[in-house]
């Protein structure tokens, strides 16, 4: 246990409300890069509200990784000197399917030289400017360099957070109220300290992580209602300064969906593959899409509408080939260490001080 922390009886091993708000996310981002940012679509209402989805779908799975890393961290019992296999887990779930995408995108690239922006700069130092997600830093410092795919800027800054609160996750489990409150206004406040000098940092949105953060804290019950309602109107004041409509419906639906919990088949498993579909469609999808609109001149909107069916197809195949494996593996890092006991007698139950490795919560964000 984590000091005084102990595992709340309110805190389920897994949240079924987290598949749903995935699926979303990971569908609004698809059709945003799909749709040209809505410019395929004809109705100008319906093309402005797509033209939003982009930044929507990312706010959501920053929101969702707010919520997800710290529920995990203390269903699992997670100590501060635990921070190396935790380190470990994230590398072993999210870096292979991350790495097989960047090489889907060069292969695109190279056998149909296709690329989503500009062409592709394979040069070694580039790759490796990708691999440790620098890119942004890279161009920071003055680099003429690209990502690859326009998503995984938000994936560097999920990396950041990633340690930013496994370094501090005993102030964001802290009991003790001041701890908590202070925790999240210091976070947020850090972000608007920096606006005058803004680099590449998760701080940017700061918020929504902060959001995620206080439906956790609620959710196994370590704030109160009153509390949790506080900072979220703060939250929700900070979101509509960076986008108003965003602040109207988002953070209502993503806590109602976390306190009702709705469990949906459709969405789980739109859920399960949102991280391979969020890797994936920005290469195979919008590729895929320009096939169907040069090769058999299909109209864009149309052509878009397929893409998307087969973006949905081919990330359910990348995930059972490529990152179901990884998440498989990251499940056998136990955060918990095994602890040596006597040797007892063959016809004497062995009891067991720790998690066992099915008891590991399986949640990443995009996806996780």
């Amino acid at each position: 246990m984590h000091g005084t922390l102990t595992k709340s009886g309110l805190a389920s091993s897994h949240v079924h409300s987290i598949d749903l708000l995935r699926a979303c996310a990971a569908l609004f981002v698809c059709f945003f890069h799909l749709t040209a940012i809505g410019k395929f679509i004809d109705n100008p209402q319906l093309s402005a509200f797509v033209s939003l989805m982009g930044h929507d779908g990312v706010c959501l799975f920053f929101i969702v990784s707010g919520f997800v890393i710290p529920f995990a961290l203390f269903n699992s019992n997670y100590e501060l000197g635990a921070f190396p296999r935790f380190m470990v887990k994230r590398i072993v779930r999210l870096e292979p399917p991350y790495i097989a995408s960047v090489v889907l995108a060069v292969a695109l690239w190279w056998r149909f030289q296709f690329s989503a922006g500009s062409p592709l700069d394979v040069r070694p130092g580039t790759l490796a400017l990708h691999l440790g997600y620098l890119i942004d830093f890279a161009r920071f410092f003055g680099a003429a360099v690209e990502w690859y795919c326009g998503v995984y800027w938000s994936l560097a800054y999920e990396l950041q957070y990633y340690v930013f609160l496994a370094l501090l996750f005993p102030l964001v489990a802290s009991r003790v109220t001041s701890v908590r409150v202070g925790f999240v206004v210091l976070l947020v406040a850090t972000k608007y300290a920096l606006l005058a000098a803004p680099a590449p940092l998760f701080l940017n949105y700061a918020e929504y992580f902060a959001f995620g953060i206080v439906l956790f804290q609620r959710r196994v019950g370590l704030s109160t209602p009153v509390e949790c309602a506080i900072l979220a109107l703060l939250l929700v004041g900070c979101m509509a300064m960076d986008s108003w409509h965003f602040a109207v419906y988002g953070p209502l639906v993503v806590g109602v969906l976390v306190s009702k919990d709705i469990n949906w088949a459709p969405a789980n498993m739109l859920g399960a593959i949102s991280y391979s579909l969020y890797l994936t469609h920005y290469s195979f999808g919008m590729w895929f899409r320009d096939a169907l609109m040069t090769k058999l001149a299909l109209g864009a909107l149309t052509a878009a509408a397929l893409a998307l069916i087969a973006s949905v197809a081919f990330a359910a195949l990348f995930y059972w080939l490529i990152e179901r494996p990884s998440l498989k593996l990251s499940k056998r890092i136990s955060y918990a260490r095994q602890l040596r006991r006597p040797q007892t007698p063959s016809n004497e139950p062995q009891a067991s001080g720790v998690l066992n490795q099915d008891q590991q919560p399986s949640y990443s964000s995009k996806a996780r």
